[in-house]
């Protein structure tokens, strides 16, 4: 019994010390949030993203085929500052993928058109191809 609780003493530590030194360093995720436009609402705007490596992704979609009547605008906005460093909007029946640069804070984004219409940030590089394309 003391010979195990003497190997256990030993072996114990000696495990956890090589686990800690040896261990890769952890990359950080992406953070990311979404909205949808309600029924009877016209906006939603994401929660606050920090940017990663200056850089954040927007996709915004204008889909719904129950509504279809107008452009769903967008726009990206400093949380700090209230700037606003990038804006578009997508035609109804289409969805876009936009890459904004040159960023050092944290960022949301505001979509305003018809019910349903969604978007989402993302920090990091979810490998996305910039661009419009058809739902």
């Amino acid at each position: 019994m003391a010979l195990r609780r003497k190997w256990a003493a030993g072996v114990v530590p000696a495990v956890t010390a090589g686990l800690l030194i040896g261990s890769p360093a952890q990359t950080a995720s992406a953070v990311s949030d979404t909205c949808t436009i309600p029924l009877f609402w016209t906006t939603c705007t994401t929660g606050p993203v920090p940017s990663s490596e200056h850089s954040i992704w927007v996709q915004v979609e204008n889909c719904d085929t129950s509504w279809l009547r107008a452009s769903t605008t967008w726009n990206v906005q400093d949380t700090r500052s209230g700037a606003r460093p990038a804006r578009g909007a997508v035609t109804p029946g289409h969805w876009t993928r936009t890459h904004v640069g040159g960023l050092y804070s944290g960022y949301q984004v505001r979509i305003v058109g018809d019910p349903y219409s969604r978007t989402k940030i993302v920090n990091g590089d979810p490998h996305w191809a910039e661009g419009v394309y058809s739902c």
